[in-house]
């Protein structure tokens, strides 16, 4: 048995940490069925962002956006996130006691099984796919099984749809029990509504002394499971019903192993208004299809009857969705600055621009003291070789340098929080203002100067126009004409310069509002260039923010390609998880520009690796090529039992690549052929622009796609089949299949090549209809990626199979 699991987080967005989902199974088309598409069409395309289809039933209106009657509103809005899973339910099969996990049931008849559920009480009733159990004062009611069941080496899962509210009673619970055949002697999960805690209890005469508690979260907490494995019991709960927290174990008690045991949905109150609990699919193996955003929420009517055809996007299109910034500023803003000012505006600026998104904060513009002097916007050059002005007076009181409002919010963040100054700078001027930050009447204020003389780097403050108090850091002398990254804490007093610590006692200030960039109340104007100046009011260490100067002076070139990965991931809030552990270093990508997928395809194609979206979460997953290293199957199909037509043995040179032209930042172009391809059949060529670091890595590369694509053999590139029909283990086994899964093909027709082959799931597309799961994978040949193992019989045959790893 297989039933869909379509859940949507109303009100939340695709980041968000914990989304709590409302589970909309019910509104599904199944005869129209759910539409799934998948990764690529071959193993040389680029995966591509998934997708799904499924048609709703909206005849209440409740998925019609801006209705005020939709129980839903205000949050039937594109872009919320949707979940799809497969439940897979088993069925008893031979002697009693049956193992737990068979006993199953989804509710979906909307009538009780007393096959299944034979020992019920207080007047349980079934509808709309839940069991409902009702939480009456005075009154234990419950759905329970015969005693026909076993818990030792097995374990039972429920979905909880509905949890009783106190309502006033004194007592209200709801929960689920394996029950042994000693009243109160148990093992069981129950919610209290009059604390908002579950407990979790292995009880003797109803009661466990050492029960372990939780507060119950609905986000976290939304299925749970008792299961028995290796003498120890385990207590889980999970937010999906697929990945499960273990919340609690015990060595297993006796009676699991002798007792046959009944299992119970429970709920009871004392006193209160009556409600009921409901529980939605018992005994369920959950896997995971999609998980994304609704791109829409269209009604469309039949007559008076109304559906919702949505489609919707995984987490690539959230990775696709905006340019970033230079990786110098990403790195700032990930650290939530409530002032940034990178002064990477063009020549022709007369302005400059904060780019924190705090309210409030304005624009700097520039200030004329005395006559003379210029600022010149772009004529510098700061950190990662990104352009900054250059500040030129003409003596140190006539020039023009910077100053701005930063407002309210600024103001009342300092309240709480003292200022973390950060700023980019190289001058051969000593004795001239770097920054400031004072009130709007000057009586407090950080001024931040480089000493006159010894260079070093120097704070005034006042606070509330008590006079003014200097301090002098033991740092080098800075005024040396070369670039210089800066880190202030005022908090910590910890002061960093080009990443080394220096510290100094002195008192902090609040009440400041106005920001200066290269002098101070029109006098010691700065002489030199000044870039990515920040301010930070929140709970955030200089040592964070120094890191900073990594980012701006090396670019983290050099860093691995799964660190890099991680990296662009964070710029737009989504966790990377990575599969594999060849990865080799990066080169630089300190300008960005594009969007996150984009640049993470750069570094996709540099490691000939592949990038994929969760089907479960809002996380993206980074395969390294050595993933597909002599892969061995981790399913095997007959080619009788696939149920469908096309599966097709293609022999052609559309991935034919028997020339290779690459090339690195900085590096060597080079050119590396198979000749003995490009005479037979012709010229197939292909570029390369890879983000390596050495041209050896380059030319590798290069070699490594030629040995394997100079002359494809033949190979079945579609493996269609019809999953649901196919034993239950083997169409688990299905639905776990994702890119990058190896299977086996047995018993080929005799006009094959041979009875068996060997593909990789690089994509799929499927439709799950009401009794029918249809996947067509998209697949190649598992062989093209096998490498050299010494003195292996199948994977050291000279001349076949004696490629080196790249």
């Amino acid at each position: 048995m297989t039933r869909p699991i379509v859940e949507v987080a109303f009100g939340y967005s695709i980041t968000s940490a914990s989304p709590v989902w409302t589970d909309i199974s019910r509104r599904v088309d199944v005869g129209t069925g759910i539409g799934i598409d998948r990764g690529a069409e071959n193993e040389l395309a680029e995966t591509q962002g998934g997708t799904a289809t499924l048609k709703l039933d909206n005849s209440d209106g409740a998925l019609t956006p801006d209705r005020a009657a939709s129980p839903y509103f205000p949050n039937v809005k594109k872009n919320v996130p949707i979940r799809i899973s497969v439940a897979t339910l088993d069925s008893p099969v031979g002697s009693t006691p049956w193992a737990l996990e068979q006993l199953a049931d989804d509710f979906d008849d909307d009538k009780i099984n007393l096959a299944l559920w034979s020992q019920n009480y207080g007047a349980p009733v079934e509808g709309n796919g839940r069991a409902r159990v009702p939480c009456k004062d005075g009154v234990f009611a419950g759905y329970q099984s015969a005693r026909s069941w076993r818990l030792w080496g097995t374990h039972v899962a429920v979905k909880i749809a509905t949890l009783p509210v106190a309502n006033g009673g004194s007592e209200c619970t709801a929960g689920v029990f394996v029950n042994s055949g000693t009243d109160g002697t148990r093992m069981g999960i129950e919610y209290s509504a009059v604390t908002g805690q579950l407990r979790l209890v292995s009880d003797v005469l109803y009661f466990d002394a050492g029960a372990t508690v939780l507060t119950y979260s609905p986000a976290l907490h939304g299925w749970w499971r008792m299961r028995e494995a290796g003498g120890s019991l385990f207590w889980e709960t999970s937010a999906d019903g697929h990945t499960w927290v273990v919340r609690r174990t015990l060595t297993t008690p006796a009676w699991v192993g002798t007792d046959v045991v009944t299992y119970s949905l429970e709920a009871h109150r004392a006193g209160g208004v009556d409600d009921f609990a409901e529980y939605e699919i018992v005994g369920a193996t959950v896997q995971e299809r999609f998980y994304g955003m609704v791109n829409n929420w269209p009604t469309e009517w039949k007559g008076l009857y109304a559906t919702s055809t949505v489609n919707c996007s995984d987490v690539f299109k959230w990775a696709d969705l905006e340019e970033l910034l230079p990786m110098l500023s990403q790195e700032v803003l990930l650290d939530r600055p409530a002032c940034y000012f990178p002064l990477t505006e063009p020549a022709e600026s007369t302005s400059v621009g904060d780019l924190s998104g705090t309210a409030g904060i304005g624009t700097l513009s520039i200030t004329q003291a005395g006559v003379g002097g210029t600022l010149e916007f772009a004529a510098g050059t700061g950190p990662n070789e990104l352009p900054c002005p250059v500040f030129t007076p003409a003596s140190t009181s006539a020039g023009k340098y910077l100053t701005g409002d930063m407002g309210q919010t600024f103001v009342d963040a300092n309240m709480f929080f003292r200022v973390r100054a950060e700023a980019w700078f190289s001058t051969s001027t000593s004795g001239r203002v770097l920054m400031s930050v004072a009130s709007p009447d000057a009586s407090t204020r950080v001024v931040i100067l480089l000493e006159s003389g010894t260079g070093k780097l120097t704070m005034e403050k006042d606070q509330g126009g008590f006079g003014v108090q200097t301090y002098v850091w033991p740092t080098p002398n800075l005024a040396d004409g070369v670039r210089h990254h800066m880190v202030y804490s005022e908090f910590t007093n910890d002061l960093y310069i080009d990443g080394v610590n220096y510290s100094l006692s002195s008192f902090n200030g609040s009440d400041l509002r106005m920001l200066t960039i290269g002098g101070y109340a029109g006098t010691r104007l700065w002489a030199g260039t000044i870039a990515h100046v920040a301010v930070y009011l929140r709970s955030v260490t200089a040592l964070e923010l120094a890191a900073h100067n990594t980012t701006g002076t090396t670019a983290h070139v050099g860093e691995a390609a799964n660190v890099r990965m991680a990296r662009l991931a964070d710029y737009i809030g989504l966790p990377i998880s990575t599969q594999g552990g060849v990865f080799d270093p990066m080169a630089s990508q300190a300008l960005l520009g594009s969007s996150a997928l984009t640049h993470m395809r750069e570094v996709e194609t540099t490691e000939s690796g592949k990038l994929i979206a969760s089907r479960g979460e809002a996380r993206l997953i980074f395969q390294s090529r050595d993933v597909r290293y002599n892969p061995t199957p981790s399913l095997s199909l007959a080619h009788s039992d696939l149920e469908t037509d096309n599966v097709k043995l293609a022999h052609d040179d559309q991935k034919m690549v028997n020339a290779v032209t690459a090339s690195r930042p900085g590096g060597a172009t080079q050119r590396i052929t198979s000749q003995s391809a490009v005479d037979t059949y012709g010229p197939k060529p292909r570029t390369l622009d890879l983000l390596k670091t050495t041209d050896n890595s380059v030319a590798d590369a290069a070699h490594w796609l030629v040995s394997r694509y100079s002359d494809p053999p033949p190979e079945i590139r579609q493996v269609p089949v019809e999953a649901f029909t196919l034993p239950l283990a083997t169409y688990r086994a299905l639905l776990a299949a994702d890119v990058s899964t190896v299977i086996g093909l047995t018993g080929l027709p005799s006009q094959a090549p041979g009875a068996t082959a060997t593909v990789v799931v690089e994509g799929y597309s499927e439709r799950i209809t009401q009794n029918q799961h249809h996947i067509d994978f998209h697949t190649s040949r598992a062989q093209t990626d096998s490498v050299w193992v010494l003195d292996d019989p199948t994977y050291s045959v000279l001349g076949s199979t004696t490629r080196l790893a790249y």
